[in-house]
């Protein structure tokens, strides 16, 4: 009897035992940031770090195809504004499928203002910012289970919430601002003429060299640089306004857009990408502890790997 009643027990409890090992958690997503005030205008890079926590390899990626995987975000402004985000990822290793071993984790940057900013400072000078507040967010990543069977499902796995506070401008970065904001109030029709923002990219550059310090310098960098991809008289003065910015801002937002200009530059101008890279190195060089050393390095790496292929 007592045999009997030990197997009815186990034959129960057993299916429960296996039912909870497969709900165990695969990954755990952490998100951190190294302060939690910002002024406005200023980049809002939340920390997001994805570990493995099984005791087997495992991966994130869609399919062996992808070295990428996205994560949704949700982003709380002042307590009543939501808005729902995503944001993709790719690793910088060579193999295409990302392979997580058991206890392996992978950190980088998750740009809460580039990918949920509320505003603008021209309709259609689109770079996305934070508005003044307080602000709540978390993400979740999708893990794919029973991935090729009829059993195949996609299962959330959060992450934490983190709080930060975007203060509003001071008189002077107000006014900074506003400047900004008569030079990118263009209309559609006038964005699409090159004639007419050819002055607009000259007063871009202006206000860029005068307000360096400024986080509406970055700002206008950023607008300057989708304006320059389409005139093509503009890029060896955008060339120039790149140096002009990596020597007076070398922990600057947009560090690595200026590298990767210059880069491209050098790589147009000889059709040798080693060239290219050899430029940079110099910038590696000539700035340790730097942002650019970091993004110096991160862009050589990702030049080194990609095809011979003129951007």
């Amino acid at each position: 009897m007592a045999v009997k009643t030990f197997i009815l027990l186990a034959l129960l409890i057993l299916p429960s035992i296996i039912n909870a090992q497969s709900n165990k958690e695969a990954f755990s997503i952490e998100l951190k940031l190294d302060k939690t005030n910002f002024a406005f205008g200023e980049d809002v890079d939340v920390i997001i770090t994805i570990k493995n926590i099984s005791e087997k390899r495992d991966s994130l990626t869609w399919d062996e195809f992808y070295n990428i995987f996205g994560c949704n975000v949700t982003l709380v402004h002042n307590s009543d504004k939501t808005s729902f985000c995503v944001c993709v990822m790719a690793t910088m290793d060579s193999i295409k499928y990302k392979i997580f071993q058991s206890g392996e984790s992978y950190s980088t940057q998750l740009p809460a203002s580039g990918i949920c900013g509320n505003i603008s400072p021209g309709e259609y000078a689109i770079v996305n910012l934070l508005n003044t507040g307080s602000y709540t967010i978390e993400t979740y990543c999708a893990k794919v289970i029973n991935r090729g069977t009829n059993k195949e499902y996609s299962k959330r796995i959060k992450s934490n919430k983190i709080n930060f506070y975007v203060n509003p401008p001071d008189e002077n970065n107000k006014k900074i601002y506003k400047e900004l904001q008569n030079i990118v109030g263009y209309t559609l029709e006038e964005k699409r003429d090159s004639v007419y923002m050819l002055p607009v990219a000259q007063k871009l550059d202006e206000f860029i060299r005068k307000n360096i310090s400024t986080y509406s310098a970055d700002i206008a960098y950023s607008i300057l640089r989708l304006i320059a991809i389409n005139i093509y008289s503009l890029r060896n003065d955008y060339v120039k306004l790149s140096e002009f910015y990596l020597m007076n801002k070398p922990n600057g937002s947009q560090v690595f857009s200026a590298l990767f200009r210059i880069y491209d530059y050098t790589y147009r101008g000889t059709k040798n990408k080693f060239d290219g890279i050899a430029k940079i190195e110099e910038y590696v060089i000539l700035y340790p502890g730097t942002e650019i050393e970091r993004e110096g390095k991160r862009l050589i790496e990702f030049a080194k790997q990609s095809e011979d292929k003129i951007y």
